[in-house]
This record gives structure tokens, C-alpha cells and sequence, in this order.
């Protein structure tokens, strides 16, 4: 590709929002930003890899995100939608990317990124790195050993999430040469149209350590917080059980992210959830498919759905061969869910994979809503609260199918 078209192509990316340029400007060999949601990291990642790229054939680069799923219905559709004619190959599955001169991009994500052992790389793309389950490992074993060939380049950036390993790793950058870090909150993104009243709103709606922590990118011990009873730390590799049978809840979610999950069913009635599905902007068709491909390997027992949708419940018991409950809705029963699930967690009858991270994203952040002089309600923030409510049907409908069970054998 010649200098002048090389320019226009670079020239027909999206512009960079201030922020934005003050870290591309930045020579810092390696970048730590902390951003509140909705601040653009991830597509500045993306701008910042294709215009590299472009002005720099053979370049070799990666990006490490969420989980596969994300990287794939999300990330990589926005690559191929800003890269379009740009590309020379494309595998959607591998989620490579190479341009007309030569230059790639490889896709990851935190739970692959093993994969990433015996690879050389120019510049690296760490996305959400409060997630990962041991970032400093990851980084030390793993990541930064692919950049020593180049002298390669690092840039990491998540809301923070707890203090963690990622405040830990910005601590210590502060003391390192060629490391620089950067705080950018919500407000830093001017692209979103009224972005400062509705950021003010939401901020008297919800408890102030749960907007620092989101918003404004600060490292905070959550107030408000519904689901105390579960830490990140507390997820785990394996059922922690024998299991004797199966269950699955989804909430379709349709204007939100599909929710979907298997459960792993104790003896005693223990709940460990299994596997995730969690998407977006998915047709009738779709989802039918991608849920039979998250259940298709066990023999679900117990199921149970978001009853919003009777048809919808209705085509996936008939697709899946086996029989969905529509989820008990009524007075209070978000509360009483809500109530049930935390019991659960309190006594150990419900554990969570470490797979389920968008379960787990969720878990931490789901928070009560706060009354006018900022005291916390009964009714649940109802924001980012899919996975939340998938689950909940699911605990609920075995809780209560028990406690009926142990009444009518003491009767």
C-alpha cells in the first residue's frame, strides 16, 4: 500500500477524543488506564492497533479481553466494521485479522490467554484486567515474555473492580521507569450526547461508592451492594459436589444481553453454576441455536425462564426437548428472589464457576437503589442485572420447590 493511500486510510478511522490523544502522545513504553464505564477504552484499543498497523507493515499485535464470547460478538465485529476493506484475511473463529501489508491483530481473551505462550508481538492490547484471575501471573509468565523479541509495547486498561491485583499493579507502576498510568471517568467521553446531566442523575440514584467505582474509576469498598454474601475470590474452578442432575434458567433479554446458565444439582440440593452464556443482538433463531449449544451435553432436569415472553418459553421447550417453567412473578417477587439467593450464598448452598464471568461482573456491581435523602430501598438498580436475574429464577424455583418437598413430608 503507498504512503498517500496508507494516510487515507488511516485519515478514515474514527478521530481520537482527547483523552485519547493525551495517551497516544504519552511515550511510556508500557500504559496503565483506569477508565469508568462507557469511556471508549476498548474502541480506542481498536483505533489504535488499526492506525499502527496500517502505518507499519508486518506489524504484530494482540488483544487480551473479557471472555471469547465478547471478544467475538463484540471486539472483533467492531474490528471487521472499522478495518472493512482494509483487510486481506479474516478468520472468525481463530479471530485473526490481516491487513493488505502485512500487518495482524490475533484476539484473545483472559481465559485463553495461555495461548499467547511461544508468540512474539509488537504491541500488546490488555482490555478489563480487573477480571483476570491472576493478572500479575498472567502478565509475568505469560504476556510480557512476547514482547522482549520486538522490544514490544503494553497497554492495560479496566474499571477497577475492588482492590485488587490491578490496583496492586498500578501501585507498582508508579515506581518503575517507562511505565505511566492514567484515570479517566465517564465524564472524559464527550462523544455520548448529554453525557454530564445524565451522569448527575445517575449519580443521586445510586450509592456514591458504587458510582466511584464505576464512573468516576476509583478504587472503592462498594456501599449498597445487594449480593455481600459473594466475592470475585470466592468463584471456583471446579463443582465443589457430585452433581445427580442438571438445571438451565435464561432471561432473554432481547433490548439486553441474553442470560443463560447450567447448573449443576447436589444430592442435597446444593446449586453450582456451570456454564454462561451471555449475548447480544441475537434473532429467534440465534438464540434457539446458541442455547442448545450451551445445554447439549447435559440432561436438564429443571428449567426455567423469564416468564415475560409465554411464545418464547413455548419454541424452546419444543427445540430442546425439554419442559421450560416460566419464572414466578408477582408482589415483592424481585425481593423475595433477591432474599432467596443470598441465603444461598450465606450457607453455601450456591457456588459459581470462574468461567461465569459476566455473572460475576455482575454480582459485584448489582446494587439498591437509593430514596431521595440517599438511603438505600428494597428495589434493585435495574442496570446491568441480566445474568442477576437468569440466576435468581433458577435459585428461587429450587428453594422453593424444597421448602414445599420438606411441608408436605412433615405434614
Amino acid at each position: 500500500m503507498e504512503q498517500n493511500q496508507t494516510s487515507e486510510s488511516i485519515m478514515r478511522l474514527p478521530r481520537l477524543i482527547t483523552w485519547q490523544q493525551t495517551v497516544t502522545q504519552n511515550n511510556a513504553r508500557f500504559k496503565i488506564l483506569r477508565c469508568g464505564r462507557r469511556t471508549g477504552k476498548t474502541f480506542y484499543f481498536i483505533i489504535d492497533s488499526l492506525s499502527l498497523g496500517l502505518l507499519y507493515p508486518n506489524l504484530s499485535m494482540a488483544y487480551v479481553g473479557l471472555t471469547y464470547g465478547h471478544a467475538k460478538d463484540v471486539v472483533w465485529e467492531d474490528y471487521i466494521k472499522l478495518a472493512g476493506g482494509l483487510i486481506e484475511y479474516k478468520n472468525s473463529q481463530e479471530l485473526i485479522i490481516r491487513l493488505h501489508n502485512g500487518s495482524r491483530i490475533k484476539l484473545y481473551s483472559w481465559d485463553s490467554v495461555d495461548n499467547m505462550l511461544g508468540k512474539k508481538y509488537h504491541k500488546v492490547y490488555l482490555d478489563e484486567c480487573a477480571v483476570a484471575k491472576n493478572l500479575k501471573k498472567a502478565w509475568e509468565d505469560v504476556i510480557e515474555p512476547t514482547l522482549l523479541d520486538y522490544h514490544g509495547e503494553a497497554l492495560f486498561a479496566s474499571m477497577p473492580r475492588g482492590k485488587g491485583q490491578f490496583k496492586a499493579m498500578i501501585d507498582e507502576s508508579k515506581k518503575k521507569d517507562d511505565w505511566q498510568d492514567f484515570h479517566f471517568t465517564s465524564y472524559d467521553n464527550d462523544t455520548i450526547p448529554n453525557v454530564r446531566e445524565d451522569l448527575d442523575r445517575k449519580r443521586r440514584d445510586i450509592a456514591p461508592s458504587v458510582f466511584a467505582q464505576q464512573y468516576l474509576a476509583e478504587f472503592t469498598d462498594l456501599e449498597g451492594r445487594i449480593y455481600t454474601e459473594f466475592k470475585r475470590d470466592d468463584a471456583l474452578q471446579e463443582c465443589p459436589f457430585t452433581p445427580i442432575r442438571y438445571g438451565f434458567s435464561v432471561d432473554f433479554g432481547y433490548n439486553h444481553p441474553l442470560a443463560s446458565y447450567v447448573y449443576a444439582i447436589g444430592s442435597d440440593d446444593q446449586i453450582h453454576v456451570i456454564k454462561e452464556l451471555y449475548a447480544r443482538k441475537l434473532d429467534d433463531l440465534q438464540r434457539v441455536q446458541a442455547i442448545k449449544d450451551l445445554t447439549d451435553e447435559y440432561r436438564i432436569d429443571v428449567a426455567v425462564a423469564d416468564s415475560e415472553d409465554p411464545i418464547a418459553i413455548q419454541q424452546l421447550s419444543r427445540e430442546l426437548n425439554f419442559r421450560v417453567d416460566p419464572a414466578v412473578k408477582g408482589k415483592d417477587s424481585v425481593f423475595q428472589g433477591i432474599n432467596e439467593m443470598k441465603s444461598a450464598f450465606h450457607s453455601g448452598q450456591l457456588t459459581v464457576s470462574d468461567t461465569c464471568t459476566n455473572l460475576i461482573d455482575e454480582l459485584e456491581i448489582y446494587s439498591w437503589k437509593l430514596d431521595a435523602e440517599g438511603k438505600e430501598t428494597d428495589q434493585p438498580i435495574k442496570e446491568n442485572d441480566d445474568a442477576c436475574d437468569s440466576v435468581r429464577y433458577f435459585v428461587t424455583k429450587i428453594r422453593n420447590t424444597s421448602l414445599i418437598t420438606m411441608q408436605d413430608i412433615a405434614m
